[in-house]
This record gives C-alpha cells, sequence and structure tokens, in this order.
C-alpha cells in the first residue's frame, strides 16, 4: 500500500458510521448473483423501492439511451438494458441519494460535481462504443463514480476540503495535486478504500482509484482508459465542476488500449453535449 493509501485511511475510520448503500442494491446484488434467479425475481426485488424505478425509469427515458418508445415499466427497461445494465443504474442512484447534502462549500457546488461526474460517464461510454467495445454496462457507471471521494471528503471533512479549494485557487494546480500537498493524501485513494467497503467490482474500484494516474499501473483495462480518457474530455468541454478548471494531460498509452478512430472527438462532443442536459435533469431532480 502507498503512502497516499496510508494517509487515506483514517478519512474512513474518523468517521463513526460510514454511508452504506441501500437495502434495494444489496438485494439486487445478491439476486443477480444467485444462479437460479430469473427476470421476474430482478423485477420483484426492485418493486418493492418504487422511489428507484421512478429513478430507474426517468433515466431510461432520457436522451441517455435515446429510445424510440417510452418505457413505462421496470420490467421493460431489465428486458431491453439487460440486468447488468439496471444494476448499474440502481448503484448510479443509490450512490447520489448518498451524499445528498445541497448547499455549496466555498466555490465547490454539488450540482455541478454531480454534473462533471454525469458528463464522464455519459462521455466513457461513447468513448468505449467508438473503440468497438461490446461490453459497455458497467462504463457509464465507471465514470459516473471516478471522483466519489471528493463528495466523501466534502460530505464528512468540510474544512480539509475547503483547505484543498483555497489551495486550488491560490496555485492553480489540480485538485488532485492540491489534496497531496494538504492533506497528504488524494481523492482517488479515499474513494476507492470506501468502494471497496461497499464490496463494487475490482474494475470499478480500480477506475476509482487510478483514473488520475494510470502510470502507477503496468497495464490498463478499456473501462479505465475510456473513464480517463472521457474525464479530460469533460473538463476541456467545461461540463460540470470537478474542483478546479484545469485540463489534465491524457495518458499516452490510452490511444493504444482503445484504438480510436482519428475523428472520436469531432463525433463524440456534440451528442454529449445534447445529452449532457437533459441526462442532468432526469438524474438530479429524480
Amino acid at each position: 500500500m502507498s503512502f497516499l493509501d496510508n494517509n487515506a485511511e483514517h478519512y474512513l475510520r474518523d468517521v463513526e458510521q460510514l454511508p452504506t448503500l441501500p437495502t434495494v442494491y444489496l438485494a439486487l446484488c445478491e439476486t443477480v448473483e444467485n444462479p437460479h434467479s430469473t427476470i421476474g425475481d430482478v423485477v420483484r426485488v426492485l418493486s418493492n423501492d418504487q422511489a428507484m424505478v421512478s429513478h430507474i425509469l426517468r433515466l431510461v427515458n432520457s436522451a441517455y439511451y435515446g429510445l424510440s418508445n417510452r418505457i413505462d415499466t421496470v420490467s421493460r427497461a431489465v428486458v431491453l438494458l439487460g440486468i447488468e445494465e439496471v444494476r448499474g443504474l440502481v448503484l448510479a442512484a443509490s450512490v447520489m441519494n448518498l451524499f445528498d447534502k445541497r448547499e455549496d462549500l466555498f466555490d465547490f457546488r454539488p450540482a455541478e460535481f454531480w454534473g462533471h461526474a454525469i458528463a464522464t460517464g455519459l462521455a466513457a461510454r461513447a468513448i468505449g462504443k467508438a473503440a468497438g467495445i461490446q461490453a459497455l454496462e458497467n462504463f457509464f457507471v465507471a465514470g459516473l463514480l471516478h471522483d466519489i471521494g471528493k463528495l466523501y471528503m466534502f460530505e464528512f471533512f468540510e474544512q480539509d476540503f475547503i483547505k484543498v479549494l483555497k489551495h486550488v485557487q491560490q496555485t492553480r494546480v489540480l485538485f488532485g495535486n492540491a489534496e497531496e500537498e494538504v492533506i497528504h493524501t488524494n481523492h482517488a485513494c479515499i474513494g476507492n478504500i470506501l468502494a471497496r467497503e461497499w464490496r463494487l467490482t475490482d474494475n470499478l474500484c480500480e477506475v476509482i482509484r487510478y483514473h488520475d494516474n494510470l502510470a502507477e499501473l503496468p497495464s490498463i483495462s478499456p473501462m479505465l482508459a475510456a473513464v480517463h480518457l472521457a474525464n479530460v474530455l469533460c473538463r476541456a468541454l467545461e461540463l460540470g465542476y470537478a474542483g478546479d478548471r484545469l485540463v489534465p494531460p491524457v495518458d499516452i498509452r490510452v490511444k493504444d488500449v482503445l484504438d480510436l478512430p482519428q475523428d472520436t472527438f469531432k463525433n463524440i462532443a456534440p451528442p454529449l453535449i445534447d445529452q449532457y442536459q437533459d441526462v442532468v435533469n432526469q438524474l438530479l431532480t429524480a
């Protein structure tokens, strides 16, 4: 474990009660992982939480999916999107509901943070699709959760978070660099520990831990590469706010991992911008 990871530990230990994922998500995971479960079992679990059903249907009917016919039932959503995609949407909604603090802190506004997170999820999926990746089920949720450590600090350690925000303004460095200089760890390390407490998949934990620092890994997965690139793209397009207004560099290995067509950004950017506000509205008002 690195110096930064070690220092992240106390931010999790010092919270009396860590945020936990809701019962509906845990029950859904148990059902999905049972080889004898059916789509009907999945639908029954989801139907026990009507607020979650409403949240899922709002997103399914948003510009994100661009479906020609409106989907009015969770059973139809599961059939059309698949169980893993729906599980990812439930996870996304669950985490967003956990961190529902709405007031601004210094220059950090939760709604703008979620705007960046949502945009990164949309862009990660679009990049994965452009790269010809078939299994895209978790790309959106990976992008959505990549900076979850920032929201954890915002929620539970306001004073340290303000110190980092002020350091960003004073020195004009990337948020992660400011964290390392001020609190001697960063949101990626903190978010990774939280994600492992929640027993999220190794792929999601890897994205949360390394999305800003691919150089720490000997090899990178397509999902991690897509989220890394999506984060940079959304910062360049100024979709939401990630804690600073800088655009980080792209790791050179992303090109080899994803093998994207030359005009990918030109093709992705316009629909991403078009989808962005609609999906933000659906997720933040559900």
